[in-house]
């Protein structure tokens, strides 16, 4: 449509430049937006400043949903780690709780062990003796 109507102005179709201008119906379309303007200028009118509005408006929604969805995943990440993290602890907590009571059971089974030797060792000797040991 648009391009036979640009070729009835071009200077080497100018012989049947009338029929390529009719052929076109571009004068046709021109009128019913005329007539659209008229009927319903103020709609139209209304409807271009909401649809541009909702465009602007769309394009920060979209980026926003964008990053809430990033930020929801980063955050179940994080939860899920920290939940690791806090499994590990405890396993660690528990751990060194054992190894500290079996090293406190073992220096006390150490005494426990010394006291007959010791016991025997010193038995019959005299406060004197004891206190130059």
């Amino acid at each position: 449509m648009l391009l036979a109507a640009q070729l009835s102005r071009d200077a080497e179709h100018q012989n049947c430049s009338k029929k390529l201008f009719q052929g076109s119906r571009l004068q046709n379309f021109l009128d019913s937006l005329r007539v659209s303007l008229i009927d319903h200028g103020s709609i139209r009118r209304s409807q271009t400043m909401l649809g541009s509005t909702v465009g602007a408006i769309d394009t920060p929604y979209k980026w926003l949903l964008d990053q809430t969805q990033a930020y929801g995943k980063l955050t179940q990440k994080l939860k899920t780690e920290h939940e690791k993290l806090k499994c590990t602890i405890q396993q660690s907590q528990k751990d060194s709780w054992q190894t500290l009571q079996q090293q406190i059971n073992q220096i006390s089974q150490d005494a426990l062990n010394c006291i007959p030797s010791f016991t025997e060792q010193y038995w019959e000797v005299d406060q004197d003796a004891l206190e130059l040991n």
